[in-house]
């Protein structure tokens, strides 16, 4: 993982360490960020520089003490989830979690303290698993609307998302061009041998690589930044920045985030009623109609020691706001100076901020309307910076997506509208209403009382049931001793085409399990064994058996028991009576209906129906009329050869 960088981060510290004597010799002051690096401290590589996403921040350190505007460097990145309440990664702040040590940086609200943090339980893990830590900061954010949480679904693999980040672009550990923010897309995958699919999220970024933005990677400093999946009205939080596996953030390498989804009780408990907020304070917001944010980015250079920019302030601005941050590689060291109506110089100026780090911020109420001014003056080293100068209007005004309908990721959602950046509003939609509700073992599938239901009646068009079946399930106290088994064995003629080679994508197989109840059918078990995807030791969850021009069926393994408790499955294609399908599943991942009373695991009227579906719904089944055992915790039938016959 990329915890690996650890021993060239350890070679840096000395040549920093170093440097700094060397440039306080001669009268510098730089800021030294690789002798402070967090020892897991992942990663935005191929990405493009932005001033939007205004939730995104920089987590600022200064070496483990207290930390002020003028001396915090560049650490890790993280998002804006409340008024006062920031989100990073665990590992950001796990070994040194003293408030005073932090300052949160946002490009259009400056400098916050940090007054408290609150780090998962779970980490330290050698995943993604618990890298979550939630800051809460020593006054509120104005003018910057939260990033909503979205804990609607996991989301699923191949889905385009956005990474944003302080951190630095990748390549040799002698790259340290962090402190600058940078935004690019990625693709999601399975975690692999990375980390768990189920509490995390994950991507490949591989050559060819795509152009700048399009085709992106997180790399050391991002660690806690967003990944935002666009929705009808703006872009959600889904996860955290972790770890990744290659110590440079080049091709080819595999990058996890924390799942919001999955660590969602522990962040809503820490932030708390904070997290309601759609607005943060009086004035407008960036990103609505009364606020105007201009973006600068530019270099300074030995040869070119000034640059200077420009931008109007409207009449009726009740705030103007000028943030700066420039690549914090430790040597360099650039001020920045504001004025109204010319240019500044480093004598006169209305503004300046001129501390040996490379962020920096000046706010000025009821700015005069006019033309102003930014001097950025480098004081030593060279590279890139960013001016952000934003001017608030007195009353929030319209977002772009306002008024537009949404449904919030909810299928049965009818007159949602978006309102800054949130779905709100709405009522239930008719019933009878068409809707997914996500499972293959429904079928039909309607809103009722703004839910969408499927009907749980077996599928009728399934393939003859085998000659031999059994099935048991084992229901522990513990889950973790949770138990699931299937065998149906002598089945109908089955080619391998049928099955529709799961190792290249599609289809995803579900386990279905049927009970009824007076005739009426009840989904009890829906396990999914996903097309594609790597499992154990990055090999492919899938493969198949026999030759590619001569297969004789497929098998799934996924040690890791994601996404939900399904450990292995076999379809062995044959002719009639030679054909076969097999599955298991385990764990705490494994979701079971519990006893339906206090002595029987089902009702068992007249019979449990098993299905293995295919997302096309092609499928296999089996009903078993007799049950051996039906107890409080355990459940098994058989059928065939011998004894009553599968149906």
């Amino acid at each position: 993982m990329r915890n690996r960088i650890c021993k060239l981060v350890s070679a840096l510290r000395l040549w920093t360490t170093i440097l700094a004597f060397l440039v306080a010799g001669i009268g510098l002051a730089p800021h030294v960020l690789l002798a402070n690096a967090p020892p897991n401290n992942p990663r935005i590589v191929n990405g493009v520089f932005t001033s939007d996403f205004p939730s995104t921040g920089a987590l600022l350190r200064n070496g483990g003490a207290p930390a002020t505007s003028l001396n915090a460097s560049a650490w890790c990145s993280g998002i804006l989830i409340g008024c006062e309440t920031f989100l990073t990664a665990a590992h950001c702040v796990f070994d040194d979690p003293s408030p005073a040590d932090y300052l949160v940086f946002l490009q259009h609200a400056g400098f916050f303290s940090v007054t408290s943090i609150a780090i998962h339980p779970s980490h330290p893990q050698n995943d993604a698993t618990g890298d979550i830590a939630v800051l809460k900061l020593g006054a509120p954010v104005t003018g910057i609307a939260p990033s909503p949480l979205d804990t609607s679904a996991q989301v699923a693999f191949g889905t385009t998302a956005t990474i944003v980040g302080f951190g630095r672009s990748g390549g040799g550990s002698s790259n340290a061009d962090y402190g600058l923010k940078r935004v690019g897309d990625v693709t999601t995958a399975s975690c692999g041998n990375l980390s768990n699919d189920t509490t995390s999220l994950c991507w490949n970024f591989t050559s060819p690589v795509g152009p700048p933005g399009s085709d992106a990677n997180t790399c050391n400093g991002d660690s806690g930044g967003p990944l935002f999946v666009q929705s009808d009205c703006g872009f959600p939080v889904v996860g955290v920045t972790s770890i990744g596996l290659n110590g440079t953030c080049l091709t080819p390498d595999l990058s996890a985030d924390a799942s919001v989804l999955s660590h969602a009780t522990f962040i809503t408990a820490q932030g708390g009623s904070d997290l309601t907020n759609q607005t943060c304070g009086s004035l407008s917001h960036v990103g609505d109609t009364n606020t105007t944010a201009n973006a600068f980015t530019g270099e300074v250079t030995s040869g070119s020691p000034q640059a200077t920019h420009s931008f109007v302030v409207p009449n009726g601005t009740a705030e103007l706001r000028v943030a700066f941050n420039a690549v914090d590689d430790g040597p360099s060291n650039f001020d920045v100076y504001i004025r109204r109506g010319s240019a500044p110089t480093t004598a006169v100026f209305d503004c300046a901020h001129t501390g040996s780090n490379q962020f920096g911020y000046c706010e000025f109420g009821n700015p005069t309307a006019d033309t102003w001014f930014v001097l950025v003056n480098r004081v030593s080293g060279s590279g890139t910076y960013q001016v952000t100068a934003t001017t608030f209007g007195t009353t929030l005004g319209a977002f772009p997506q306002d008024g537009v309908s949404c449904s919030n990721g909810v299928p049965c959602l009818a007159g949602a509208t978006c309102n800054i950046q949130q779905c709100s509003g709405g009522i239930a939609a008719v019933d009878g209403t068409t809707c997914d509700d996500g499972s293959s073992c429904t079928q039909v599938d309607e809103c009722q009382s703004g839910i969408c239901r499927g009907d749980a009646t077996p599928r009728m068009t399934c393939k003859a049931p085998p000659q031999r079946a059994n099935l048991l399930i084992t229901d522990r106290t513990k889950d973790a001793q949770d138990r699931i088994t299937l065998n149906m064995v002598r089945g109908p003629a089955t080619t391998a085409a049928e099955y529709e080679d799961p190792t290249t994508g599609s289809p995803d197989y579900h386990l279905c399990v049927y009970d009824s109840d007076s005739g009426q059918s009840l989904l009890k078990i829906d396990t999914i064994a996903p097309g594609g995807g790597t499992c154990k030791s990055g090999k492919p969850c899938w493969k198949r058996m026999g030759s590619a021009s001569n297969p004789r069926g497929y098998n799934y393994a996924d040690a890791d028991l994601t996404p939900d408790g399904l450990l292995r499955m076999k379809l062995t294609a044959g002719t009639a009576g030679r054909s076969h399908i097999k599955a298991a599943g385990k764990g705490e991942n494994l979701i079971l209906p519990g006893p339906i009373t206090g002595n029987n695991y089902f009702v068992h009227d007249p019979s449990v129906t098993v299905q293995v579906v295919q997302d096309d719904g092609d499928c296999w089944s089996v009903s078993f009329n007799e049950a051996q055992r039906n107890t409080s915790s355990v459940f098994s039938a058989r059928c065939g050869t011998g004894g009553v016959p599968c149906n």
